[in-house]
């Protein structure tokens, strides 16, 4: 009975440390979502944005797209056969000219892919 007891108690302090130490990937908030995609736009693109905490979060899965060309860090990048967040904020340019501004995030890292091309 003392072996099944310690062998219990082994397996909660090991589950229970796996998720303070942020074993597997975290999950961030809508919220959060967005303050990072946001965070990761120029200055002068963050002053077209209205009201960037309302941004639209849509979930983009590589099997169910062809993907999209984005401007990443290192150049212009697809976004095809990657599971990404699409969030998409509106700006003062809307029904102007170029449109809204979309941001690329991995979806389990959360790492910034880039911007979607505008017109």
């Amino acid at each position: 009975m003392a072996m099944k007891k310690a062998m219990l108690s082994f397996c909660l302090f090991i589950l229970v440390f796996m998720q303070m130490t942020g074993c597997g990937s975290t999950v961030k908030s809508d919220q959060e979502i967005i303050r990072i995609a946001y965070e990761n736009l120029s200055e002068d693109t963050k002053k077209t944005i209205v009201d960037w905490e309302n941004a639209k979060i849509q979930i983009e899965k590589s099997n169910d797209s062809a993907g999209y060309l984005v401007g990443g860090p290192n150049g212009v990048v697809s976004t095809k056969g990657k599971d990404t967040y699409m969030i998409t904020f509106q700006t003062d340019e809307h029904e102007v000219s170029l449109g809204p501004v979309c941001v690329f995030l991995d979806q389990y890292s959360y790492n910034f892919i880039g911007v979607g091309l505008r017109d």
